[in-house]
């Protein structure tokens, strides 16, 4: 398939998704194509905001990040990373990072959407992937010291709120 062909079906399906979005989206979500200071819409970068998943210490906080699509979508997944990174054993503290089953290509589905991605990872915040650790420190503190862990996430979603500017 040509550049031209590939570049078309993936914008018609990130267009479809960004409608598909803009009607009917789970409260507290966010996502958008980002835009450069030119006016320019870039629809192969979408900042996104996942809010902490109710009953969890991450309950309140709204974890912001970025979506990279290449030419290859929908046949093969976006590259997610957090903006900031948050202490979580499946996030890399240093660049936000995020490594998560339906992210890695052997579990991708070209059925999977915005939606979908950023639902599973609204899930993966509270429970952690032991096959995908990124921070050795947090993975060690989530099975070492649980209450320290909880503690320092309660605290994560708290700066959350106050840092939360991604749109502003």
């Amino acid at each position: 398939m040509s550049n031209n062909s590939e570049l078309n079906l993936t914008l018609a399906r990130l267009n479809r998704e960004r409608k598909a979005w803009r009607q009917n989206h789970p409260w507290g979500y966010v996502a958008c194509p980002t835009k450069h200071s030119d006016g320019f819409t870039d629809m192969f970068c979408w900042r996104c905001v996942v809010p902490g998943k109710p009953g969890t210490p991450w309950q309140n906080g709204h974890y912001e990040l970025l979506m990279y699509f290449s030419l290859k979508y929908p046949q093969s997944p976006p590259f997610c990373k957090f903006c900031p990174p948050i202490y979580h054993p499946n996030v890399d503290i240093q660049y936000g990072y995020l490594e998560l089953d339906i992210l890695m290509n052997e579990a991708w589905r070209p059925s999977y959407t915005v939606k979908d991605i950023l639902i599973a990872i609204n899930e993966t915040l509270a429970v952690h992937n032991p096959r995908y650790i990124m921070n050795n420190d947090a993975a060690e503190e989530f099975r070492t010291d649980p209450l320290s862990y909880k503690n320092r996430i309660r605290w994560q979603s708290i700066r959350s709120m106050r840092l939360s500017g991604l749109f502003d």
